[in-house]
């Protein structure tokens, strides 16, 4: 929020087919923040992203953590039966995808869900600030599923510390400045 505010027409995200400035990325996550909101998404629910990486799914990435709530990145890779499994472990309050994975996946059972790619897009520019949420730092943030050394499915939990500390520890590696 705070460089969005300092340097709001800077590119935030370069991709092949768009860009967008930080100003545009913040109203989008703040929108969508308020959209989660809206549907009682509350601190600690777990919210599940089905979809490949673009700017929908970065936004609902930040509008979940944004929320409190945890983030729980499915790969898309995975065949249908272990991400019905996931599922039943995660018991996920919302779960994010695109119509063209859930349609893709005829055996794969999400409700509720949200087509991130359409739903959020089609919204966009309605944008009136965003929820104020307390989130304590030592609160869960992501759920990240690993195949584990035996090949069984675990998960890794971090914080929102653990993910804070992280960015600082890369801004000093790579300058992100």
């Amino acid at each position: 929020a705070k460089i969005s505010r300092l340097t709001p027409q800077h590119p935030a995200i370069l991709s092949e087919d768009n860009h967008y400035s930080y100003r545009e990325l913040h109203e989008r996550i703040c929108f969508f923040q308020k959209y989660l909101s809206e549907n009682n998404i509350q601190p600690g629910n777990r919210v599940c992203i089905l979809s490949e990486i673009n700017i929908d799914y970065i936004t609902a990435l930040f509008a979940i953590w944004r929320n409190g709530a945890i983030a729980c990145p499915l790969n898309p890779s995975l065949p249908t039966s272990k991400l019905n499994a996931l599922q039943e472990r995660l018991q996920a309050t919302l779960y994010l995808s695109d119509a063209r994975e859930i349609e893709r996946r005829s055996d794969f059972s999400t409700s509720p869900y949200l087509d991130i790619g359409r739903d959020l897009s089609e919204r966009i520019g309605i944008t009136d600030g965003a929820v104020s949420t307390e989130i304590a730092d030592h609160s869960d943030a992501l759920f990240i599923q690993t195949s584990g050394s035996a090949s069984e499915a675990k998960t890794v939990v971090l914080s929102f510390s653990q993910l804070h500390y992280s960015a600082l520890g890369l801004n000093e590696a790579i300058k992100l400045n």
